[in-house]
C-alpha cells in the first residue's frame, strides 16, 4: 500500500439524551474510489459492529470497483445510495430511456462530477472479462448488484441514516422518494445539503417521532462531526472519517467516536 497511512481514533462522546441505534454500528461514507483509505478505516471496525455505508462508492478516486467489491462481501452490510451512485446508474443507456427519457443531461452531470474515471474502470473490467449487468449492459454486474442492493435511507432505533441528510420539515415520504426522481432533483435524499445556520440544532421528525440524523455528501470540518441532533461524516478529498457507534445500555447513553485517516489517492491520480 502506498500513500499516507496514519489513522487517528478520537475519544468517546455521548449522543443527545434519548437517541440510540439498536446495535453497534460502524459508519463510513463518500469513499469515492479511495480503497486504500477505506481499508484503513475498516481495519478499526469492531467485529460486532454492522457496517453502514452512506453512499458514493464511486467517481474521482482510482478504484471504484475495488471499493464496491469490499462493500459487497458481507450480506449484513447496510448499503445506502448516494448521488454519484445514482448519476452513474441513470446515465446508462439501458436504464435512462425507460426512466428519464428527456434527461440525457444526467450523463453530462456525471462526467462533470468525476464520473470519467468510473466509466473507464467499467470498460476495463468488462474488457477483462467481468460479467456485465443484466439490466445495464455497459456496467459490470458488480456495480448493478451494488445499485440494486442499495436503499435510499435506513433507520436503527431512533437514528436515521441517509446520504444527503434530512430537511427540517420533511419525513418518511421525502426520504422514500423514487430513485430516478431523487437522482435528478437537487432537494432529494441524494442531493440535499443542510442549512449551515441551522445544522441539526433540533431533531427531525419521522413517523411522528423525533430522530437523530447521520449523513454524508456535504464536506464539513471535523469540528462539525457531532452535532446536537446529527452526525456529519463527509470530509472531502483529503480526509476520510468513520463513526463507531455503541447503543445505550446499562443506563449509559449511546456514544460515538470518530476514526480518521488522511487520503491522497485522488491527488495522486491527478498528478
Amino acid at each position: 500500500m502506498t500513500g499516507i497511512t496514519e489513522t487517528v481514533t478520537g475519544e468517546w462522546m455521548e449522543l443527545s439524551a434519548g437517541f440510540s441505534p439498536e446495535e453497534p454500528l460502524y459508519v463510513i461514507t463518500d469513499m469515492h474510489g479511495c480503497l486504500e483509505a477505506m481499508d484503513r478505516l475498516l481495519s478499526h471496525r469492531p467485529a460486532d459492529a454492522r457496517l453502514v455505508f452512506l453512499g458514493d462508492a464511486i467517481d474521482r478516486g482510482p478504484d471504484p470497483l475495488g471499493v464496491i467489491s469490499v462493500l459487497m462481501t458481507d450480506g449484513r452490510n447496510m448499503l445506502l445510495r448516494g448521488n454519484h451512485d445514482a448519476m452513474a446508474w441513470f446515465s446508462q443507456p439501458d436504464v435512462l430511456p425507460s426512466v428519464l427519457p428527456s434527461c440525457k443531461w444526467m450523463e453530462q452531470n456525471w462526467m462533470y462530477n468525476g464520473g470519467g474515471v468510473t466509466r473507464i474502470a467499467f470498460r476495463e473490467a468488462l474488457k477483462a472479462g467481468a460479467p456485465c449487468g443484466g439490466i445495464a449492459k455497459a456496467v459490470p454486474r458488480l456495480f448493478e448488484d451494488y445499485w440494486l442492493r442499495g436503499v435510499g435511507w435506513w433507520r436503527s432505533g431512533n437514528l436515521v441514516f441517509v446520504h444527503g441528510g434530512l430537511p427540517g420539515r420533511e419525513g418518511r415520504e421525502w426520504l422514500s422518494m423514487e430513485p430516478s426522481l431523487a437522482a435528478s432533483h437537487e432537494n432529494s435524499p441524494y442531493w440535499f445539503r443542510p442549512d449551515m445556520n441551522e445544522l441539526y440544532r433540533k431533531p427531525r421528525m419521522v413517523d411522528g417521532e423525533e430522530v437523530f440524523v447521520v449523513f454524508g455528501h456535504t464536506p464539513m470540518s471535523p469540528s462539525h462531526a457531532l452535532l446536537p441532533f446529527g452526525i456529519s461524516l463527509d470530509r472531502g478529498y483529503e480526509l476520510k472519517m468513520a463513526a463507531e457507534m455503541r447503543p445505550a445500555e446499562g443506563g449509559r447513553p449511546a456514544r460515538v467516536r470518530f476514526v480518521s485517516t488522511e487520503c491522497d489517492e485522488i491527488r495522486r491520480r491527478r498528478s
